[in-house]
Formats: structure tokens, C-alpha cells, sequence
């Protein structure tokens, strides 16, 4: 799980999985990054919290098979 907080004042609105890509050469990259994140994480979540203003939570479920994956 990773939470990251900034002082931002408006909550963004995410994208329902599965993400819809709409690879249209005119269109806008702003928005990319939250649909990114919602293909990629197994749980998001965006609240605005009083004292860390908005904090969006993500959760990656581990793989508890006892597979292993190397990285290099």
C-alpha cells in the first residue's frame, strides 16, 4: 500500500476500470497519469483528508504463490 498526501484542494476524478484508451493524436495527455495508475494498481482511492489535504491511496495485492520474480 502507498499513500501519498498533497495539499491540493479538489479531488480528481478517476477513470472505472477497465480504462477505456483513446489513443487520438489531437487529444489532451492531461488525465494520462490517473488512468495509468488505475490500469495499474489493483486498488486506488482519493479522499480529501483535513489535516493532509487530498491523499490518494494505492494498493497492490501481492502474489502469495511463493513465485518469485527477479528484476535486473
Amino acid at each position: 500500500m502507498i499513500e501519498v498526501c498533497d495539499e491540493g484542494g479538489s479531488l480528481p476524478v478517476l477513470p472505472r476500470k477497465p480504462v477505456q484508451w483513446t489513443l487520438n493524436q489531437r487529444a489532451s495527455l492531461r488525465g494520462m497519469g490517473l488512468m495509468l495508475i488505475v490500469t495499474l494498481t489493483d486498488e486506488v482511492s482519493v479522499v480529501a483528508d483535513p489535516n493532509n489535504g487530498t491523499c490518494m491511496r494505492l494498493v497492490f495485492y501481492r502474489d502469495l504463490t511463493g513465485d518469485s520474480v527477479s528484476v535486473s
